[in-house]
Order: structure tokens, then sequence, then C-alpha cells
């Protein structure tokens, strides 16, 4: 126990495998023609590097994860006086050690808080959640601290670990006049690089093993973008890129970018490994950008950020700014490749707002926010690209800041029972913000501070000196508050505005009498709208009382009615206007259902906007059978001589529709009506005087010679024609199936 307390509380000695048991060996590959692509992401900072000999040397702050004899790993940090060198001290910062054991004392490097150790027999470990970086930050002579892992295996209770390492590490050896800002390398057979990995580790002589789970990557990015690499044209750059052990069994490509957009492709198709502790050396090249895109940043101010943009050596591109948030290479290249981005091919060259390109009229931008340019090109021949081939770009518009003195006045409001508007002024100002929060919203913003946070980040300023504020949609007697400030040409806001407005309630006349009185013929209802004042505007509402727009809408009652019609003009509503006008002192509603309840609500408002109670009527039409006429018994003579003709004309149909085409021939005198239909369609009809209405409610009077229509039928449907004659008397329905 004394020997583990001292392990766990006290030091551990590493020793690198570079100066140990393993030698990075390095070994270069063949020469090969070569072109260029690239893409740039972000990463953490280094830690680890490498000295002229290929030796591992410990970094300021390294840290290193300790599974002592458990599942559950410890933090351990380098001591300050070890830096520098192959071999060190190191103190445990954090003690998770507990769990499971698996038998022996395991280190890895670097440390990993997610991280466990799992014991699989014969002196084997697999060490988890390791994630092999796809981006890693450039430094020089060395490579990125996160993708370069290392592991040692000893028994329980030791204070000693020689570490092994498991990756290996391509070269490149560049010189050139211009700066580089990324490497990108990926294998021609898109060969695993990154992701998910798991480490399996032995006693002994046991090399490293590494074994990849789903969520894996074939792209490594070596990212230069936060302080580009300048070449040398006489001595050559190095660039190290750590890779697991992998083989390029077709070989690889390294697409070299640099800062002015101009890219080229180192590339072998030549078997190339990629060995445990080794360096792979590519031939030593100069790098000769070719083309690219140029975009740079002219000047900028909290109002806007100029740009200027040059596409160089493509027929077309596509472009565009997005807010930082926004944007995601996936769904830029996505809307390139499928023409949903349009692709520019007359003007390969911008200069103006960051948020105007590649269009004339740019989005206004929001200070202190992140934008984001980015162009496509496509080259001759290309027709679809890659994340690689994409440029972009972020800017920062400068933030606003307080201490300005132009402030924001209100100098008028319009309210009424729905909607406020203000206007507001600011004379001198170089933009104003403005918004107006229900009394809900204006809860998240409850301090000053808020507020000016809020219109900044989710409002757009207007930059004339006069503006109008609106609200709409609300409810009566609703509270809203107005909050607006001026910034100065220097970028300062004013004292903010704060005003609490409320929207008015309706006023209603008593006064005003409305009696509603229905008239029918044929299909169509006629409601006579009798008020005792000329000088107002009819609101009206006319349905079946089983519709979802009376029920759902209007709530089903006079009272929700009246509310409803208050406050909308709608597809349901309808204002009586010289576009719909009342016919004659009636509402012409001409849908009518026979035998169903209807309802006509009615309400008038004044030149003044005061309202008047709202007036409703049911009724319930029925269809006038006169003296029926049926097709069997005493009538059956009368009822066959009037029979009327009916003609097919062309049917067809496919294996979902059948279109049927028809004509009807009344007798001499009599009035028809007739629809095509499934029987279906009469199931709750129990006599012959109630197919006759709904033949009527569901048909179409008969024009002779005319030839009737139904799309969407089926050869199971029927052709039914009622008729009437001089006298209003029905006949009961006659049929035919619709021919095949």
């Amino acid at each position: 126990m004394k020997k583990a307390s001292i392990f766990l509380i006290s030091a551990l000695m590493a020793v690198m495998s570079g100066c140990q048991t393993d030698t990075v060996q390095e070994t270069m590959t063949e020469n090969d023609p070569h072109k260029i692509f690239a893409v740039i992401e972000e990463d953490a900072a280094t830690k680890t590097s490498l000295n002229r000999n290929n030796m591992i040397l410990w970094s300021e702050e390294d840290q290193i994860i300790v599974f002592s004899n458990s599942r559950s790993g410890s933090m351990y940090q380098v001591d300050p006086e070890s830096v520098g060198s192959s071999s060190a001290t190191f103190f445990c910062v954090e003690n998770k050690s507990k769990g499971v054991t698996i038998g022996a004392d395991i280190a890895f490097y670097p440390y990993g808080s997610g991280m466990y150790c799992t014991a699989l027999g014969e002196d084997r470990y697999e060490i988890s959640d390791y994630d092999f970086p796809s981006v890693q930050i450039y430094v020089a002579d060395s490579f990125c601290e996160e993708a370069y892992p290392m592991a040692a295996v000893s028994e329980v209770g030791s204070e000693d670990f020689s570490f092994r390492n498991i990756s290996g590490v391509l070269k490149l050896m560049l010189t050139g006049s211009e700066a580089v800002k990324s490497i990108t390398l990926q294998g021609n057979a898109d060969e695993i690089l990154s992701g998910k990995g798991v480490v399996t580790v032995g006693s002994g002589n046991f090399e490293p093993v590494v074994t990849f789970g789903t969520s894996v990557g074939n792209v490594v990015t070596l990212d230069c973008s936060s302080a580009p690499v300048s070449l040398n044209k006489e001595t050559p750059t190095a660039f190290l890129i750590a890779l697991p052990p992998v083989t390029f069994e077709t070989g690889f490509n390294v697409v070299v970018e640099g800062v002015s957009g101009g890219k080229m492709t180192l590339k072998t198709s030549n078997k190339a490994v990629i060995s445990r502790s080794s360096i792979l050396r590519m031939p030593q090249v100069e790098f000769a950008p070719v083309g690219g895109v140029m975009i740079e940043e002219v000047s900028k101010t909290f109002e806007e950020v100029i740009v200027r943009v040059r596409v160089c050596d493509a027929v077309q591109y596509c472009g565009g700014c997005l807010p930082a948030d926004k944007f995601s290479l996936s769904t830029v290249l996505r809307n390139a490749n499928w023409k949903i981005a349009p692709r520019i091919t007359d003007n390969f060259e911008y200069e103006g707002p960051v948020t105007g390109f590649p269009n004339v009229e740019p989005v206004p931008v929001s200070s202190g926010q992140t934008y984001v340019l980015w162009v496509a090109p496509y080259k001759e021949g290309q027709t679809l690209l890659k994340q690689a081939d994409i440029v972009y770009k972020e800017f920062t518009v400068p933030e606003i800041s307080a201490g300005g003195e132009i402030d924001v006045i209100c100098t008028g409001t319009e309210i009424d029972i729905k909607s406020v508007k203000a206007t507001i002024s600011a004379e001198g100002s170089s933009m104003i913000y403005s918004a107006l929060l229900t009394a809900e919203e204006a809860e998240s913003y409850p301090t000053e501070a808020d507020c000016v946070k809020y219109l900044i980040d989710k409002t757009i300023p207007s930059k004339d000196d006069v503006v109008e504020v609106c609200r709409d949609g609300l409810s009566p007697a609703t509270s809203v508050k107005l909050i607006a400030m001026a910034v100065d040409p220097s970028g300062k806001y004013g004292d903010l505005l704060v005003e609490n407005l409320t929207t008015s309630v309706p006023e209603f006349n008593e006064e005003i009498q409305i009696k509603l009185s229905v008239e029918y013929e044929d299909k169509t209802a006629y409601i006579h709208v009798d008020g005792n004042s000329a000088d107002v505007v009819y609101y009206y509402f006319v349905g079946k009382t089983s519709s979802t727009s009376w029920t759902r809408h209007l709530g089903g009652t006079r009272e929700s009615a009246e509310e409803y019609m208050v406050l909308n003009r709608n597809g349901y509503v309808l204002e009586n206007t010289d576009e719909v006008p009342l016919v004659d002192g009636c509402i012409v509603y001409e849908d009518l259902e026979m035998g169903a309840e209807h309802v006509a609500v009615v309400l008038a408002v004044d030149r003044e906007g005061v309202y008047s109670r709202a007036y409703i009527k049911y009724f319930t039409p029925k269809l006038a059978l006169g003296n029926f006429v049926y097709k069997s018994g005493e009538t059956k003579a009368l009822w066959m001589a009037s029979k009327p003709l009916i003609t097919f004309g062309t049917c067809y149909g496919d294996s979902e529709f059948y279109t049927v085409n028809w004509s009807v021939e009344p007798a001499e005198g009599m009035t028809a009506y007739t629809v095509c239909t499934h029987p279906n369609a009469f199931a709750d009809c129990s006599t012959p005087e109630e197919i006759v209405t709904m033949v009527y409610n569901l048909g179409v009077k008969v024009v002779p010679g005319k030839m009737e229509n139904l799309f969407y039928g089926t050869e199971e449907n029927y052709v039914y024609v009622i008729w009437c004659d001089a006298d209003g008397n029905f006949y009961e329905t006659y049929s035919e199936l619709v021919p095949s």
C-alpha cells in the first residue's frame, strides 16, 4: 500500500519511447506529379515537440492519464523542471482510480477525461475513447499534441513507465514565396485517418494496435490559418502530420493551400506505409499555387465590412455571405452542387459590403457579429465540388459601445385593438435600433443592458432619422414595450428609450340594430340585412354550422364569432365593400346544402370605428319536392315518359384514377341535375326522397348538350340524374353504371 500511495500522490517517471525501446525512423516517398485542393478548420493548441534527432520531448502543461490497476484513470501533469526532456516527472492532480481492477498500471498520452481501460487477458489491455483528430494545429518542427498518442504498461504499483509510440508521421518539406494556410491529406482509397478509436496495448514487446469504430474520417488537415507559415525559396520548411498506422495501397494526395486561396496537390499513386513510431518523408517541393480565390478585407466600421474578392481560373462560381452560426460547409456544398445557389459566369471580381456578395443589395449587418464569406469555384469541365474546393473567410463587425449623446424620441403613436405603431426619431444618428415587445417577451429582458443586447443581437437597425415601428396581430388590451436607441457616427449609442403602450379595446354601439331574414332560390340563399343606420360597413360570415370555419375559427357561438370578426378580415370574414358588395341589401350565398343547418353572422362598424353587436341567424334550407314522382307504382308511367337520356363520352383510367365524360338530355320541359359518384355516397339515405336531395346537393344543373367531367372517379361509379317539372315536382333518381 505504501508504494501505491507514493505512486498516486507523489510522482511518476515517464521515459519516452524516442529515447528507449522505440526509435523514430524516417523514410522517403517516391517522387510523383502533383496538383491542388484544401479545407481549413480549427483545433486546440499543441504541447509536445521533436528535437533535431527526431526524439520526442515533453512540453509545458503536458498531461497523461494513468489507470492504476483500475478501469478509471487519473490525471497527471508534467513537472515544469522536466519540460524539454525525453524523460519527465509527473504529479497526480486528479485521482479517479476506482472500480474494476485490470491487473496492471497503464499510462496514456494525451489525457482524456472520458477514457477508460479494459483488461483483455494475456497481458493485453484496451484503452477506449481516444479521438484521432481530423484537424491538427501546425507546430514548427513538430506535430499536434493530440495527434501523437503514446502508451505504457507496467506492473501494479510501479513508478516507472516506458512509453511506446502509437502513431507515425508524414513529413513534407516545402519551399516557396507564399505563406501556407493549410495542408490536407487524403488517401486515394479513402483510408481511415481520424475518429474515435480503441488502442490495444500489452506488456513486453507487444506493439500497440489501433482499431477504429464507426465515427471516423478519411481526411486530415494541418491548420496553419491562425499564423500562416511563410516559406523560403532557399531553405525548406518542415510540416509534420501525425497519423495512425495506415497503408495507402494506391497512394495518397496532399493539398497545400496558400493564404490567397491558390492550391497545389502533391500526389502519389504508389503504395505508401505510415508505420508506428516512424516518419515518412516526401520529396522537397516548391509550393507554386495555381489560381485560387482571393478574399481580403478593405475596411470595416460598426456599420459594415468592405471586402474585395477575386475568383481566378474558374469558368463559374457560387458565393455568398452568412452569419457564422448559420454557416456550414456541408450545406454550402449541397446548395452549390444541387444548383440551389445561383452560379455566376460573368463577374469574377467584387468589392463592396461583405453581406452584399455576390449580389448588389447587401443585407444589414449586426454589430459585433461574425460573418462568413464563401466562394465555390468551378473549373473547366468540373460539375461537382468537394468541401476542399470551397474557400471561405470570417469577418467580424466591430461592436458598438455606450457613451453616445444622441437620444431617440417618440413623436407619435397609432393604436387600435390589434396593432401598435410608434414613430420615433433621432436626428444626426447613423442608425436606430428599435423593437416592440409584448409583456411576456419583455420579461426575458428585465434590465436596460438586456434590452440593449436584444436590440443589437435580434433586430435590424434602420439608417433613417425617422422610423416607424409596428406590431400587428395583437389582442385587445395587450401591453407592449417600445425600446429604441440611436447610434452616432462614431459607433456609440445614447440612452435607451422605453415606453409602455397598450392596444385599445373594441367599442360597441348598442343603438345600431340589424335584422336578418333568408330567402332561397335554387342553391342560393339571399340573406336580407336590414339595419337602422345607413352610414356603416357590414362584416359577415355565412356557412354550415358543421364546418370547421364556424366551429373552430369563429368558435361556434354568437359571442365568440363577434370577437373573431372584430379582430379578423380573412377568407372567413368578409367586408361589404365595392369588391364584395351586398346585392339589393342581401348577402348572396351560393353554396347551399339542402337539409344542413347554416348560420349567418353580421355586424356593422361606423365611420368612427365603433362596432355594433353581432347578429346571428340560423337557417336550414329544404328541397321542396312537390308531388314526388316514383319510378314504380301508380306514377311509373309518368316517370318512364320523362326519363332523361344519358350519353357517355370517352371513359378511361389507370391503376389509380378513372376519368368519366358524360352528358344528359332531359325530357322537354324538365330541369335536371346530375352527378357521377360511388353508391357509398348515399349510405345514409333511407328513402328515394333523401337520395334525390343528396343528388341535388352533390350535382350540377344540367345544360343540354354540355359534356360533364369527373377526373378522379372509378369504374364502380354511377351517373345519377334527378329532374323536376314546371310545377316543381321532383322525380325519383335515375342512374347508369359508368362503362368500363
